[in-house]
């Protein structure tokens, strides 16, 4: 099969040696955006000359951006020549992805290469669109293989050619990839790519939440007059049951915690209120044990245990959703308790105990939308709820809305169990946003975990390929990742007792096992310098032990790649 043949082939790769290439170390401590190049000198000594086929390159760019490499060259060196374009030859050139600093970014020289007879000569590469970085020396650095040998560099910025002022000691990271002789390299090769199809089982969030682009897009307002309600009840430990509530706004009494007033919080922009004590312990997911004291903030959260915050982030985004301690969202923005207190003097961010003892509310009162600006005293209403149960449920009830005419700004509604310990400890898991409104009724699929993951890197010729296999369980000492022709959209396993887990591949031709260490595992495999190589797929998926199912497995994603530059 062609699976078994490719392997024959990456096998092959670790008996043939060559001198071809000649390597400069990826080291970079420098480098110039933009178009730019480098300067240096080969002196070819096989009588038979050498033909430049292929260059890696250190490319001065995010990972993935395309640009082109081009290879000029004089006569005997390019000292003195550095800004006379009359002196130079372009003589080929080859499209270039860029791979990340200190990754080689391989280009083809697209018109078969660059033939140099025996002799000495000065060579330029210019990177267009994607920059290029070197390392700086103390002076002129040389490498060498049997067939020729290397001494530079400067570097210069080449928006046009050979017309800026070159920079000394400055000393090409790169591989030049050459045949004997006049031997051109012939028709390029595909870049390499790689597709990851599914996921793996079993994930698992104990956080939720929706994102909208601005309140105005906000779908949870109640019309005037009316109330929409969300309820989240607990289910086990690590979910939530979430749910159209019915209305039951309880009509703030309490202490008004953000006000105009010096007592019992002077207001300002973004205020962080002082703690609120519950008369219960109010437990979530990651939290058995519940919380007594939680604070308010201006801007439309609720920070699920004590804090020394005095000021409230209004600037939402999922890092900061996961990686902040636990919080409930009902409506995270840019609000302003302070506007609409001229015109009604009850505006504001309250606290209320339940005359029960088993329910408190936080309001946010005819508070003001201040996206764009502080608007007028009352151009814009928010009036939300945040309902919070002994039983550890909770629910966010919405009224009349009016937002900004002006301004965007993100809004963020859910809860986070966040990252209970802020020093370094695991954020929680991000299965991705969804419609609450739309999805109602759910249950979240607590507790949190990440799915088993297959990736790699490119799988490039004369580079190593890598592929990790990540969040491994704990009882697994082994992955195993299996390797076919093609992936498939996926076959669900739970008719072999391994529901949601899928199979992606088209065929199990070879398996490779590696060891687990902190949750991950790594196979290595050296890819051969054979263009003919170009273009062949591999897929591969990796399994673990698990004690989620019957069948004991757990499955990754697939990973469709071809192999290439």
């Amino acid at each position: 099969m062609r699976i078994h043949s490719l392997f024959a082939a990456f096998a092959m790769a670790a008996s043939l040696v060559a001198q071809s290439p000649l390597s400069l170390p990826f080291n970079t401590n420098n480098g110039l955006s933009g178009t730019a190049g480098v300067f240096f000198d080969l002196n070819v000594t096989d009588p038979n000359g050498i033909t430049i086929t292929s260059l890696d390159v250190n490319a001065y760019a995010t990972a993935g951006t395309s640009g082109s490499v081009e290879v000029w060259t004089t006569p005997t060196t390019y000292v003195g020549v550095e800004t006379n374009a009359a002196a130079w030859t372009l003589r080929d050139s080859g499209g270039c992805i860029a791979a990340g600093t200190n990754v080689p970014a391989p280009v083809c020289l697209a018109n078969g290469g660059v033939f140099l007879p025996t002799g000495s000569y000065g060579v330029a590469l210019r990177h267009v669109g994607i920059g290029v970085r070197y390392t700086n020396s103390t002076g002129t650095v040389t490498a060498s293989t049997a067939e020729v040998a290397f001494s530079g560099g400067k570097s210069a910025t080449m928006t046009t050619p050979f017309t800026s002022s070159p920079i000394a000691n400055r000393i090409l990271n790169g591989n030049i990839h050459y045949n004997v002789g006049n031997v051109p390299g012939g028709t390029c090769p595909p870049f390499a790519s790689k597709t990851l199809v599914g996921v793996g089982c079993y994930a698992g969030a104990d956080s939720w939440y929706e994102s909208f682009p601005q309140l105005a897009n906000f779908d949870m307002a109640g019309a005037p007059g009316t109330e929409f309600v969300v309820t989240a009840t607990p289910v086990g430990a690590a979910g939530y049951a979430v749910a159209a509530g019915a209305p039951a706004w309880y009509a703030p009494t309490g202490t008004q915690l953000l006000s105009n007033s010096a007592t019992p919080l002077a207001l300002t922009d973004d205020t962080m209120a002082g703690p609120s004590t519950l008369p219960f312990a109010f437990s979530f997911p990651g939290n058995p044990a519940g919380v007594t004291v939680m604070h308010a903030a201006v801007n439309g959260w609720v920070h699920l245990g004590p804090t020394t915050l005095t000021t409230s982030d209004y600037t939402p985004t999922v890092a900061e959703f996961h990686n902040l301690q636990p919080r409930l969202f009902p409506l995270w923005c840019d609000l302003h308790a302070g506007t609409n207190l001229t015109t009604n003097p009850a505006s504001g961010v309250y606290f209320d105990v339940d005359p029960s003892g088993q329910t408190v509310y936080f309001t946010w009162l005819d508070v003001a939308d201040r996206r764009g600006g502080v608007p007028t005293a009352g151009a814009t209403s928010v009036n939300v709820q945040v309902a919070i149960h002994s039983s550890g449920a909770f629910e966010y009830r919405y009224q009349n809305i009016v937002p900004a005419a002006a301004g965007n700004g993100v809004v963020m509604v859910g809860f986070s169990k966040g990252n209970l310990n802020v020093s370094g400890g695991p954020t929680s898991v991000d299965l991705g946003p969804r419609d609450i409104t739309a999805a109602m009724p759910f249950v979240t699929t607590g507790p949190d975990s990440r799915p088993l993951a297959l990736d790699s890197t490119l799988p490039r010729f004369n580079q190593n390929w890598t592929l990790t296999t990540s969040s491994v369980q704990a009882i697994s000492p082994i992955t195993i990742t299996f390797f076919g022709a093609s992936t498939i959209p996926g076959l669900d396993l739970g008719f072999l007792g391994a529901p949601s887990c899928s199979l992606y591949l088209s065929s199990l031709d070879i398996g490779l096992d590696a060891v687990v260490v902190s949750g991950s595992s790594t196979i290595t495999i050296a890819v051969p310098n054979t263009p003919s190589l170009g273009g062949a797929v591999l897929a591969a998926q990796s399994i673990c032990l698990t004690l989620q199912n019957t069948l004991g497995l757990a499955t990754s994603n697939g990973l469709e790649v071809s192999v290439g530059l």
